[in-house]
Formats: C-alpha cells, structure tokens, sequence
C-alpha cells in the first residue's frame, strides 16, 4: 500500500510542478490553482521502522478549515486515491463530503508554532498586489523622461492617475500594523550593548526599590508586600532548579554527542533532490521529522518554547520578517506521534544553504531553542546558545533528519517573500495622503531594496590568553595564504594529473621543504633584501589528488562534503550522490555554472580535464617566470604528474594621477586593475595576530581562513584528520576531539579556484547602449562595479572620479549606512562590491557581524592581453576576439560559508536584500534576459536585458596542507 501511496504522490508531483510553471492540465489530481491555498504539501514519512507509515498533508490557505475543504474536494477528483490508501478512509470518500471532512478533522493537529510571512493577505489579494506593482514599474519605466526633475508629488500624483485610468484593480488587503512589543524589540536591537544590559537589569531593580519604599512606608502593604516576595523566592527558585536540571542535562547531551557524532561528513542525496524538485522556480522547502529527546525536562523545555515562539511568531514578527530572516514564506513545528516526534516544514526563497546560514547568523537561539531538545543535535550552551552556530555540525543535523516532501506547490513559486511584502505596502500607498518624506519612501519601494539603520563596527570575538595565534605558526602555514607575493607580478599555474602516486609522494617529500612559508613571505614583505632568491612556490589537491595520494576512505571523510564532492561533482566517479546527467546539478545552477559555461565545457576542472595537484610559481619578470615554469614542469614529469592545463598570470598596470592638497602637479600613483578598467584586489581582509595586518583593511578572526583557530562564530572549523598510527614520524599534532586522531587540517585552508573569460567589449557595449554620452557611461559602468576605475567608491565620491579616495584612510574604511548611503542612491545595491561585501548594509541590524562571517581572501591575477579600455576619443573600438580574464581563488576554511554563500546568496542571487530581478552586473550569470535595478532619487533606474559579462572555463575546489601537512603525505603508505 506504501508504495502505491508514493506512485501516487509521485504523479500528483509532476503535475503540481507543472502547474506552477503554468502548464494547462484538465486532469490533476489536485488542482491547487483553483483552491485558495499558498503554500500545499503532501509528505510520506515511512523512513523510521518503529513507526507505521504516516502521511503528513499540511496547508496554508485562506478561509475556514471547513470551506478549504469544500473547496479541495471540487479541486480535487484524485483525492480519493491519495487518502484511499490511509487506514480509516471512509468508503465513498469524497462522495460523501461530510464523511471526507470528519476524517481530516479526525487527524488534524494544531501547530505547536507557526509564522506566516503576510498573515492577513488573502492569495488572490497577494497576487493584485504584484499585477499592481508590475504595471506601475512599467509605467515608471516608460514615462522615465516626462517625469524626470518633476516634484515628488507630482509623480505619485501622476502614479494615482495612471492606476485610476487604467484597467487594473486594486484589491483590499493590508499587512497587520506593528504591535507595541515589535516596535520595542526592533528599537532595542539597535542599542548599544551597554543601554540593552541596563534595559534587561533596570525594572527588577525599579520593582524591587519600590517595594521596599511601600514596605516603609505604607504598614498597610506589608503583608501583601511580603507575600509577593515569598511567591517571588518560590519562582526564582523553581526557576532556578528548571535551569539546573536543563544544565546538567545539556552536559549529559554534550557528552553523549561527543561519543556517538564521528566527525565524518555523510552524504545525503535529499537536498539535491528537493532543490532537483524546485528547478526553475524562486522558493525552496523544507520537511524535518527529529525524535524528541526522552528526558522530561527537554519536553517540558519544548513545549515551552513553542508556546513562546508562537506567540513571537504570530503577534510580533508580523511586517514580513521573522526576527530579521526576510526569506522565510511560512514556517511550522508540530509534535507528532503522542510528543516523541518533531515535525518542522517550511518555505523559504533560493536554496536551502542560504536559508540555513540565513538562520544562523540571523536567529540562532531561535533554532537552538527549540532542536536543543531533539537527539543529536550539536552542544549547546547556556539553553539557547551555540548549538546552530557550529554551523557545519549544524548543517549535517539537517541533512541527517531532513526528508523528502513528496508534493508541495507554492501560488507564487517565481515571486520572493519581500517581493510580496513590498507590493503589498506599495498598493496601500495608492491614493494615500503623505508627507514628502512618505512619498519618498513609497518611490523607492519600487527598487525593492530594504533599508536598515545605522550599527556598530563589529569586533569579532576576543583571543583567549591561552588560545593559539597565527603569528606563532608562520613557520607551517603556507605564505600564499596570507600574502599575495605583490612584488612578484607574473604567476604560472600548473593543474597535474597523478599518474604514479609513490613517485608523487617522493616529489611532496621534495616540495614539503622548498614550500615558501608565510614566514619568509612576511620576511620579504619587511625587507626583500632578506630573501633576494626568493621564488614563491606553492601547492594544493583536491579531494581526487588526496585519495591517489593514499589518503584513507576514513580520513577522506572528515572533510567537509562540498570539497569531498568537489566544485562539479556530478563530473567526479567518486562522487556520491551523483545527479542527473541530463541535468546540471545544484552546485553548478546555483554558482552559475551552466549554458557555455556549465563544466562540460571547461578548460580545467571539467568532465575531460579533472586534475589532483595545483601548483601556484609567482616570479617578477616575465622571462625569469618563464624559466622557473619550465624547470618545474620538467621536474614534476619527472616524479610522475602529468600536465593537465596550465595558464599564466599577469598584473595589468595602470597609471592614475592623485590630487595632492598644496601642490601644483598631481602624484603618479600605479594601479592594477582587472580587463574592464577598474582597480582590482582593494578589499582583502586581514586576520588577527598574524604579523600580515595591513592599513585600511578589515581585521578577521583566523580561523575563517585557517583551520585550528577560532573563527567569526568563536568556534572551531571541523578539521579533517587521519588515524594515529598513519602518522608514525609524529608529523602531524593531536585533534582535541577524538583524541585517537591526528590533526591534518590545522594550519591549511579550502580554495575555490575559478578560471573567468571577461567580456570586454560586450561590457562596454552594453553601458555605451544604454547612453550616448562617454562619461555617463563610464558613471553607469562605475555604479554597477561601486567603483570609479581608480578604485574610489562612489559611496564617498558618487558624482565623480575623486582619486583623493583611493588613499588608504578611504579607500577601504568607508560605510554604506554610517555614510549617509542608507538608501543606495550612491553605491547602488545591485552594485558588485556592495553585494560581495555588505559592511553595514543588510536588512538586519548586525549587518556588520553577518558580513565578517562571510569574508573571503582573493587570490586573483589577470590573463592575456589588456584591452583598449575608454575614454576613447571617439568611436568604441572592434571586439579583437582575444581571451583575456581573470584566475581567480578563494580562500576560506568554510566552502559552504564563506565562497558558497557570497557567490550564491549576494552575487547570483536576483533577489539580493529585496531586489526583484538583478543578479551581480559583473560576475553574475546574467542571460541578457534580466533587469538591473540601481537606486536613484526620485525613483530606481531600470536597465534592461543585462548579458553576461564573465564566464567560467574552469573550476575547482582544493585543499592547501600545512607544511607538516605535506611531510605526512610524503611519508604515506603504499
């Protein structure tokens, strides 16, 4: 019956699917189109032998339970064959409605918690809402000359007009007013730290000082006063006994995860078959089932938090945010089978990464809250605290209880949460009487983009007395990752096949000595004259080039899942799982990675040029480059790696002059820029106490980019390691947990590496398109890069290119929010730099603190011939057809984290901080179908069909060792 039941739901899928990408169908078995349902899913949860098969068919619709269901029935010919198949169906099914009905409700359970992201919105009203706002962004785009310099209410009044004489209507229907308690909890999230302590101790004190001035004074009141003071002893004290139970229980739990979690990252195949399901559309879902831990006080902590997260969800995240999480449709936990289950099904927009570091860096109590009582979670502190923010054991928890929703439909699959939520807010401005600042605010709603209030500069976390610091370990730690070797401007990449491993590992034996270190990168930086012969010579493996090398299967998976798969691991025969070969998988969609640029089509690193070894050479002149190139070609033949592909690099050098203050003639200052013409590898931040800071740039925790130390959460990376007597020569210190392993990763790092064409005359074609002046296309250019060409940002010189702010004290220091750009109208939004680094400008009020979380190193260097960039003096010149881009890598210790999310949450993503429809003008994989939207007062400028600008030829995900990293393994076993 089981398995009826799913061909069933898997019939119901495709037709749900093709519902939504508008397919007509006369013969569904569900038509949710004509039901007013939001959200729909049907979920068989049979993977758990100590429970019978259960299916779970939760909804989001408008009206009463009652009417839905009368509605389903007539929307739904094929309900009999999806609940026929359940114990105690009633025999005529739908043809007995009240029969039907009595069997739903019979099985019905209340959500514990449950949020909506637009509650009073009924689904009709929600889609007038976005026809509204598509045919008034329309009409702004159309008329963009007559009602440029008009006033700003001329132009809403022009709006009403427009809305009035055309055909459109416009339902009721508005968003709930904030409650009190919202408005304090948002005001009290933007205090300092300081008046937020003061505000949590104050009214006990108040309280308390006042009781004792009524006990004094007042002889009347003392025993009423006294009697609130024993309830009050009672309650502290049952209060405090509740606390310490769930202490000692959360040390009980802690232990028990140590000695039962390997480590080991597991794949698991749901993620990519749920977003498999979701191809093509904005939204994403989610179905966990979790066993509930048997300790009463994890119930009772249960229940209680759910109570309390309803309560938040339901009567204060009500303006289309949960807490600061935009992204979220709907969310709802419900206990199941008699308390012993938890049932979690959401959705949310883009993918299911960016939904989860969404939370975590976001709301991470709330999760912790609430799956700190369900089995194997990650260690918690204090109830509500860490738990989430080990992000990677956080993630193998989802992936370990995730299961598939077998149906789900959205009404909107194409539209993002605050898409709906601000045509929302857009209609009820129609024919509203407002001040110039509402007005204002009421235009720049149809960027989309949110706007937050100002922050405090983030510190990440303090460096305990005894904790490890960079600076003590240059010796191991190879230079390339923290120095960029910038007086050495030529570099040859050589990606290598191992075909004889012992060989190989002779040649690691070699190199492990000959590696420049981040010690003799620091003591050239000082004084070259220290290390004259210096010849930068670095190396890195992917996760093919560790195994040929001998790495074990139970050391291979300690590394994290992304790097074990690899950057296009449907191409890799050790991937597992692996996805459809008609299909790209969602690693390559959401990176971009498809069309001409899918790997299949790459130079290296695709299904015809996979690789195992990288070696990184930098020299300072083009001949000695390629002199040492050649010598190591000819040595690596030698031991045994055969050449795969290799590609130069080179620094294009720029001259801009400087304004100086009290002097006549400018200052010549050199720059290098990337093939478009702007200034490139200004942003790099620098970590703590590692001798490599640097004026103007940001400080970061070091184990954001080195495995071994504290990162920006205050935890420890997950750090792969190999079996004790692997190591036998003591090459390799001890894990702090488990003991019984050798630590691998301390000192090394991930890379992702991405080989980038440019387009170059496509790029300037397109902003030459779009204006027939040469220097408001250079402006346009400039406000989609974030930049001037001299690398001055536009937030503090928005009119012109100032090069007084390519200074160090400018040009990397600035602010969006803190510099009066709250708005966009300088550095836009959709910009590049303002969306691979936020600062202070997410629509949350620890944007600060999110985007340290987030930070990579760069690691680029340009290739081939420079191009004939503008001012022209004239005509544009012909495409010369050459190829010329970018090597570009990252560096960070989380893939998922760090390159992932900055490439697939800011860059790729067309609905970045409430935009509708703009990817990344520069790198994003733009189809010449998409919009890019840039902030302007009165209202958003609006180009159209943006093409592609950059492609990739190349790819890869690797792993750069420690120096004693590489003496083990050169001294691996046969």
């Amino acid at each position: 019956m089981v398995d009826e039941l799913r061909e069933v739901l898997e019939k119901v899928r495709a037709e749900v699917m093709g519902e939504m990408d508008g397919k007509e169908a006369t013969h569904h078995l569900i038509r949710f189109n004509d039901t007013p349902t939001h959200f729909a899913r049907l979920v068989l949860i049979d993977f758990d032998p100590g429970y019978p098969p259960q299916l779970f068919f939760g909804s989001n619709h408008d009206g009463t339970n009652d009417a839905y269901l009368d509605a389903l029935i007539q929307a739904g010919p094929g309900l009999d064959d999806i609940w026929g198949k359940c114990q105690g169906y009633p025999e005529q099914g739908t043809q007995n409605p009240a029969a039907f009905k009595k069997f739903i409700r019979d099985h019905t359970l209340r959500n514990s918690a449950y949020y909506v992201c637009y509650p009073t919105i009924t689904k009709e009203s929600a889609k007038n809402a976005l026809d509204v706002f598509d045919h008034i962004g329309d009409y702004l785009d159309q008329k963009r000359d007559q009602l440029a310099g008009l006033p700003t209410a001329d132009i809403v009044a022009r709006i009403n007009q427009f809305v009035k004489d055309e055909p459109i209507e416009v339902m009721e229907g508005s968003l709930p007013k904030p409650s009190i308690l919202f408005r304090f909890i948002s005001r009290f999230q933007v205090m300092s730290p300081s008046l937020r302590k003061l505000l949590v101790i104050l009214p006990p004190l108040v309280i308390i000082a006042l009781c004792i001035i009524l006990y004094i004074t007042v002889p009347a009141l003392k025993p009423l006063i006294l009697v609130l003071a024993a309830l009050a002893v009672i309650g502290i004290g049952v209060l405090g006994f509740l606390y310490r139970a769930l202490r000692r229980q959360e040390e009980l739990d802690t232990a028990e995860y140590h000695r039962t979690h390997t480590g080991n990252y597991i794949p698991s195949d749901i993620v990519l078959k749920e977003d498999a399901r979701a191809r093509g559309i904005a939204q994403s879902q989610m179905s966990l089932v979790n066993p509930i831990r048997p300790a009463w006080i994890h119930r009772l902590a249960l229940k209680g938090y759910l109570v309390v997260l309803n309560y938040l969800s339901t009567n204060v995240a009500t303006q289309g945010s949960l807490g600061d999480v935009r992204t979220v449709h709907f969310a709802r936990w419900l206990p199941i089978d008699n308390g012993e289950r938890l049932i979690f099904n959401s959705q949310f927009d883009e993918s299911w990464q960016q939904y989860i570091g969404a939370f975590v860096d976001l709301l991470p109590g709330y999760l912790t809250a609430i799956w700190s009582n369900v089995l194997r979670y990650p260690p918690t502190k204090n109830l509500v605290q860490e738990g989430a923010t080990y992000i990677e054991g956080f993630m193998q928890f989802i992936r370990e209880f995730q299961i598939p929703s077998n149906v789900f439909f959205s009404a909107y699959s194409e539209v993002a949460a605050q898409n709906i939520v601000n045509a929302v807010q857009v209609r009820e401005g129609l024919g509203k009487t407002m001040n110039t600042e509402e007005q204002e605010a009421w235009l720049r709603r149809f960027a989309g983009t949110i706007s937050v209030v100002p922050q405090s500069p983030s510190s990440g976390p303090e460096l305990g007395p005894t904790e490890a610091k960079v600076k003590d370990n240059l010796h191991d730690i190879q230079g390339w990752i923290l120095s960029g070797y910038g007086r050495f401007p030529h570099a040859t990449y050589l990606f290598l096949s191992i075909s004889n491993a012992a060989q190989v590992r002779d040649w690691v034996r070699l190199v492990a000595e000959e590696a420049t270190t981040a010690e003799e990168a620091r003591a050239y930086r000082s004084n070259p004259a220290n290390l004259s012969g210096l010849k930068p010579f670095n190396l890195a493996f992917t996760a093919g080039g560790l195994r040929k090398l001998g790495l074990p299967h139970d050391a291979m998976i300690t590394f994290p899942m992304s790097f074990q798969q690899g950057i296009a691991h449907e191409y890799d025969e050790h991937a597992d799982p692996k996805p459809s070969e008609k299909e790209p998988s969602q690693r390559s969609r959401q990176l971009g990675d498809t069309g001409t640029s899918a790997p299949e089509h790459w130079d290296v690193g695709g299904p015809e040029h996979l690789f195992d070894v990288l070696v990184i050479l930098r020299e300072r002149s083009e001949e000695d480059m390629g002199r040492y190139a050649q010598q190591q070609k000819e040595r690596c033949a030698q031991y045994g790696l055969e050449l795969v592909f290799e590609q130069e690099g080179h620094r294009v050098f720029k001259e801009i002059d400087i304004e100086v203050p009290n002097r006549a003639e400018p200052e010549k200052k050199a720059i290098f820029i990337e093939h478009f013409g702007f200034h490139d590898g200004i942003s790099e931040p620098c970590l703590r106490d590692s001798g490599f800071e640097r004026e103007g740039q940001p400080l970061v925790a070091a184990g954001d980019f080195l495995l071994g130390y504290k990162n920006q959460y205050d935890h420890l990376m997950p750090t792969p390691s190999v079996r004790h007597e692997l190591d036998p020569e003591e090459c390799l210190p001890r894990t702090s947990w488990p003991t019984t392993r050798k630590d691998f990763g301390r000192n090394g790092t991930y890379m992702a590496f991405r080989l980038l064409p440019q387009h170059v005359h496509r790029f300037w074609d397109y902003y030459q398109s779009q204006t027939n002046d040469e220097q408001e296309m250079i402006k346009l250019a400039s406000r989609s890069v974030g930049r001037w060409p001299s690398g001055a940002p536009l937030t503090l010189t928005p009119d012109r290119d100032d090069t007084k702010y390519t200074a160090k004290q400018y040009i990397n220091t600035f602010m969006y929010v803190q510099g009066d750009d709250m708005h966009g109208f300088k550095c836009p939004f959709a910009s590049h730099i303002r969306r691979t680094n936020p600062r202070d400008s997410l629509s949350t009020h620890n944007s600060l603190t999110i985007s340290d979380r987030h930070h990579i190193i760069r690691r680029g260097m340009t290739y081939g011939n420079a191009a004939q960039l503008p001012p022209w003096d004239g005509q544009m010149p012909e495409d010369d057809g050459e190829d010329r881009g970018l090597v570009f890598f990252a560096l960070n210790t989380s893939l998922r984290r760090q390159f992932e999310f900055v490439q697939m949450a800011w860059s790729n993503s067309p609905r970045f901080n409430g935009l509708y429809d703009s990817k990344d003008p520069i790198i994003g994989p733009n189809d010449g179908k998409g919009d890019l939207s840039l902030e302007a007062q009165p209202y958003r400028d609006r180009y159209r069909d943006v093409p592609r600008f950059v492609d990739v030829k190349g790819g890869a995900y690797l792993f750069m060792p420690s120096i004693s990293g590489l003496r083990f393994l050169a001294r691996l076993p046969e």
